[in-house]
């Protein structure tokens, strides 16, 4: 029997640790290991998940200093004894079928990765969500889960309840993105450049190869999902599912593939994308199952939730060491992405700064051809979003509200494509360098000291090869911004005009 080791780093999560616990003990997979990783948490977190893990004893509580949300994922990894590992966030949660089907897809496809699509949600209906994935047997499911009875409760939830409550979790609109994305039965598999991806059929009665995990059910009805070989997972994550493969929150890896890789404690976000990165190029089959069966919570105590231009230059920083990874080993067309994110990091983070000095509020509806929309209900072309509403589509969304697919985020109610830091893992604290130094400098009030720094890096930046393949808008709105603002403003507004018109 396989065991899942679900790592949940916990940092003043009181609020909601709970609900993300009862999240993982109602799983219809009970072979687990649940470590909740308390970093120095200020409230009640640490004497809530102990009481927790009185009433179910696969529940485990480390304790650390405060130091942040990569040193608590790593104290997790080493604590781990499961051949597989799980990671959530304190403040989120997940459908109770999620780590049954998701080891069956590892078991069935030989894959050392699963992961799956992401839910937003305000609290509360995140919680009728779990109620109605659970059923109404789902409040004894959870108090006799760690007993005898809770196996039995799993088998019948599994059963023919089991396609209502899917049904209720996903919603009407899931079941038709499952239709469409599902077309005939058979199987069908796609060669691409990158390697070979497969969409394999749906089992009506459980047919196909056994999985060699016992305790994972030959269940009918099986979630869609696709799988990809080695080289189809690198383009998943640098091409294709950026978005919702770049954030930890919900990923499923085999333990020997994690091997020695830790966090990187000194990006300041960002780390779990980078530790993802590094992973995919240690070559791993994945499979994405398309279910979107991580809840992601949305509210305004995140650590993101703030305009810091310190958090957003730290996507900066893990955004040129995967550019800089990739251009070195010749791969210009998946570092050129990176490119991209990293010049618009740089000047969204000068426009903070500028927007700062004149007192102007930021979001006001400026936006970048490269790198997003600032502004509410404005889109941006390469998935860069920041403000109220904004419709970034695969990038990083910054702002409350963001409706980004499932991108990485600064804000309430992003889906983090990149370090997410909410409640689950506020603390970080290590040093970005530089270019992190500038922009904690600005937000302690040395504004053009900041912008000093800001305007060496763009300079620097300039002098990189990939920067000359920049499309020639892009490089003027790039030049404008360090060498004359007001004309910036101006090309940025007929930019967004453009953008918008071209979106009717």
């Amino acid at each position: 029997m396989k065991k899942i080791s679900v790592i949940i780093p916990v940092y003043n999560a009181e609020r909601y640790i709970e609900q993300c616990l009862w999240s993982v003990t109602g799983q219809t997979y009970g072979s687990l290991e649940i470590i909740a990783v308390d970093d120095g948490s200020a409230d009640d977190s640490a004497v809530v998940c102990g009481r927790l893990a009185e009433t179910d004893g696969r529940i485990r509580v480390l304790r650390q200093k405060n130091s942040g949300v990569s040193a608590a994922r790593n104290l997790g990894l080493n604590a781990a004894t499961g051949e597989y590992v799980f990671f959530l966030d304190s403040d989120d949660a997940i459908h109770p079928r999620l780590l049954e089907e998701m080891l069956w897809q590892a078991e069935e496809n030989h894959a050392q990765l699963v992961f799956c699509g992401y839910r937003k949600l305000d609290s509360d209906r995140l919680g009728a969500v779990l109620e109605a994935a659970s059923g109404s047997a789902g409040e004894a499911q959870r108090e006799a889960v760690s007993g005898s009875a809770g196996k039995a409760q799993r088998e019948a939830v599994s059963g023919s309840a089991g396609e209502a409550q899917r049904e209720a979790a996903s919603g009407s609109a899931g079941k038709a993105r499952r239709e469409a994305v599902s077309g005939s039965e058979e199987k069908t598999q796609r060669g691409t450049a990158y390697g070979t991806v497969e969409e394999p059929a749906l089992p009506e009665t459980g047919r196909g190869r056994k999985s060699d995990c016992p305790e994972v059910s030959e269940r009918a009805g099986r979630a869609r999902c696709l799988a990809a070989d080695e080289a189809g997972t690198e383009e998943w994550f640098h091409v294709k599912y950026t978005d919702t493969f770049s954030g930890i929150g919900g990923k499923l890896i085999l333990r020997e593939a994690v091997g020695e890789l830790r966090f990187d404690r000194g990006l300041i976000n960002g780390e779990d994308t980078f530790f993802l990165y590094q992973l995919v190029r240690n070559r791993v089959r994945s499979v994405y199952c398309l279910e979107e069966w991580y809840y992601y919570r949305m509210h305004g105590e995140s650590v993101t939730s703030s305009a810091g231009t310190a958090r957003r230059m730290g996507y900066f920083e893990s955004a040129v060491r995967i550019r800089d990874g990739e251009y070195g080993r010749g791969n210009a067309e998946h570092a050129m992405r990176w490119e991209i994110l990293a010049v618009d990091q740089i000047r969204r983070s000068y426009e903070t700064q500028r927007r700062r000095k004149t007192g102007r509020a930021e979001g006001t509806g400026s936006a970048g051809r490269t790198g997003g929309a600032e502004g509410t209900g404005s889109v941006e072309r390469t998935g860069r979003a920041e403000g109220a509403g904004s419709a970034g589509r695969t990038g990083g969304a910054e702002g409350a509200g963001n409706a980004g697919r499932t991108g990485g985020a600064e804000g309430a109610g992003s889906a983090g494509r990149t370090g997410r830091g909410k409640a689950g893992g506020t603390g970080n604290v290590g040093n970005a360098g530089a270019r992190g130094k500038a922009d904690r400098d600005g937000e302690g009030g040395g504004a053009e000291k900041a912008r000093r720094e800001l305007r060496k890096i763009a300079a620097e930046e300039k002098r990189h090869p990939l920067f000359r393949r920049i499309c020639l808008s892009d490089r003027l709105l790039f030049a404008c911004c360090f060498g004359c603002y007001p004309a910036y403003v101006i090309l940025n507004r007929i930019i967004l005009g453009l953008a918008k018109r071209r979106s009717r």
